[in-house]
């Protein structure tokens, strides 16, 4: 972590999200009392003047051991040190503790202290001035909604941190989409991007092969090896077998990962991002410790129908990067789109666009099953008419098809020109 890199997390309690603040505090020992601020990650404890904390106990090591620092807690890592680093009595290689925990270097003990604020937004993309009933946009996403534009707001907020999170919301909302704006704001956007998708009813050796690899000669790296100093998205958390969500806590808790059947560790430097569709207050299908971990910060999704003023700016927005020309949107499509509920979110929305483009090809072609497609197609056509006040010749030339052909579409899709 970079110096001033923010430790952001939700506040179970109020689901606030606050900036966290980390400082060692002396209990016992020669330097009893003395504190130090954790300002850059990892910081050094021990003897030698470059530690963060200086101890003058002569049974502690020059470089004792080092400690980084999340939002959640801090991992402590020995560094071979002579007398050891001890949590409660046992020795350890490394130990991920919470605020209000102790540890013991030597003679010294130290509590490892927090305290917190309500976080700000960390990147310069606040649309100030841009008022309600606007669009707003933020990399390639757009809200106009309440809803949308306050999750804005906290993808602003939490971009520059490495704190792992967790997207929540039904299935179609968006959530891979807003993982990937989330690095693509972030200061390892310039790093590889992985996404993870986890199938229903996968095995734990088939879970841990993709996550962290085999020693199987010829065996591709691992997604958390893969992933080096960049983002790793996985989809459907909720899906891992259990032994592996074990296993993929230790990687967490401890920074480094093992291939399958290999005894040596590999340090890891990925952020995490994940998403699950079950409700993470009822445990997701996850360990606790685990979805403590990787909800670090949690950002919930609503679904289109949660957020209606947005439909629109994402159908625009949608049919924009397929180079199709947001005129297409009258008034009768509109009502169309703002009317349906949307139960499968973004991702039917999408389907249902690509129904529209190319009038020519669907105008003269059979008649389809009844369903959204038509009535898209239907509502596209009679915007079409509306804005010729009625004139078939004029709409069918700007729809790039016979006038005849058109007739026909009306008088098949039982389109009255002068309810149009």
């Amino acid at each position: 972590m970079a110096s001033g890199e923010p430790f952001l997390f939700t506040d179970p309690r109020t689901g606030e999200l606050r900036r966290r603040f980390w400082r060692l505090v002396v209990e016992d020992g020669a330097d009893a009392g003395k504190t130090a601020d954790i300002e850059q990650s990892p910081a050094l404890v021990g003897a030698a003047p470059a530690a963060a904390l200086v101890l003058t106990d002569d049974t502690v090591s020059r470089y004792h051991l080092e400690i980084d620092a999340f939002a959640e807690g801090v991992r402590v890592r020995d560094l071979d040190s002579t007398n050891g680093t001890f949590v409660g009595t046992t020795r350890i290689r490394d130990a991920f503790l919470e605020p209000t925990d102790v540890f013991r270097v030597g003679r010294t003990v130290v509590r490892v202290q927090s305290s917190d604020e309500p976080a700000a937004p960390e990147i310069e993309t606040d649309p100030a001035g841009i008022p309600l009933g606007g669009v707003e946009r933020l990399g390639n996403a757009v809200a106009m909604s309440s809803a949308g534009r306050a999750l804005f707001e906290d993808i602003r907020k939490v971009a520059r941190s490495s704190s792992r999170v967790l997207f929540e919301g039904e299935p179609g909302v968006g959530k891979a989409a807003a993982a990937r704006l989330l690095h693509d704001l972030s200061p390892r956007k310039e790093q590889p991007f992985i996404t993870l998708s986890l199938s229903v009813g996968l095995d734990s050796e088939s879970a841990d092969r993709l996550l962290f690899g085999s020693a199987d000669d010829g065996a591709p790296p691992g997604a958390c090896e893969r992933t080096g100093g960049g983002t790793l998205f996985i989809e459907a958390v909720d899906r891992l077998p259990f032994a592996t969500q074990r296993r993929l806590l230790r990687v967490v808790e401890s920074g480094e990962v093992q291939r399958h059947g290999d005894p040596r560790r590999r340090r890891m430097d990925a952020r995490i991002i994940s998403s699950s569709t079950s409700p993470t207050s009822m445990g997701a299908g996850l360990d606790p410790k685990l979805l403590r971990r990787l909800g670090v910060v949690r950002l919930a999704i609503p679904p289109l129908r949660a957020r209606k003023e947005d439909i629109v700016p994402i159908a625009i927005e949608l049919l924009r990067r397929r180079g199709v020309a947001p005129g297409i949107l009258g008034p009768r499509l509109r009502g169309r789109l703002l009317a349906d509920g949307w139960p499968e979110n973004v991702d039917q929305l999408e389907l249902g666009l690509l129904a529209l483009p190319d009038p020519p090809r669907w105008i003269g072609a059979p008649p389809g099953p009844p369903g959204l497609e038509s009535e898209l197609r239907r509502a596209l056509v009679e915007d079409q008419i509306l804005s010729t006040e009625g004139s078939v010749t004029r709409a069918a030339l700007a729809l790039g098809v016979e006038a005849k052909t058109l007739f026909r579409y009306l008088t098949r899709e039982r389109i009255d020109l002068d309810a149009a």
